[in-house]
């Protein structure tokens, strides 16, 4: 199986980052340590690192196969499916970003989604 944000298939990333922290409030404390309160999670976010890379594909290839279609889905709820199922689900794409090389047909990007309990696009 391979990775996929609804109908795009992506190479395999390089580097896949899952993040979950606690969403805190702290208050200075004199004499000591902080108080800290935590109100609920934040966000589940993960982040995909690859590079965009097709063998007989020229630049204009993939920006209309990969970087077009990926700047659209920026602020949308999208699928990802993950090879071993431990990342699927919904999302919204926050951010794509993308860095071209100028000695080959080549893309190098970071892919950013958020996952709440409940998410709304307006």
């Amino acid at each position: 199986m391979t990775w996929q944000i609804d109908d795009i298939t992506l190479p395999d990333p390089i580097l896949v980052r899952e993040t979950n922290s606690a969403n805190t409030k702290t208050y200075d404390k004199s004499g000591g340590l902080p108080i800290i309160t935590v109100i609920g999670k934040k966000t589940r976010t993960v982040t995909l690192e690859g590079i965009l890379f097709a063998e007989g594909q020229n630049k204009a290839d993939l920006e209309s196969s990969y970087i077009l279609p990926l700047k659209n889905k920026v602020g949308q709820l999208v699928t990802l499916s993950a090879p071993d199922s431990r990342y699927d689900g919904q999302y919204i794409l926050e951010s794509f970003e993308y860095r071209e090389e100028s000695c080959a047909s080549i893309f190098r990007y970071v892919i950013t989604l958020i996952q709440g309990s409940s998410m709304v696009v307006i």
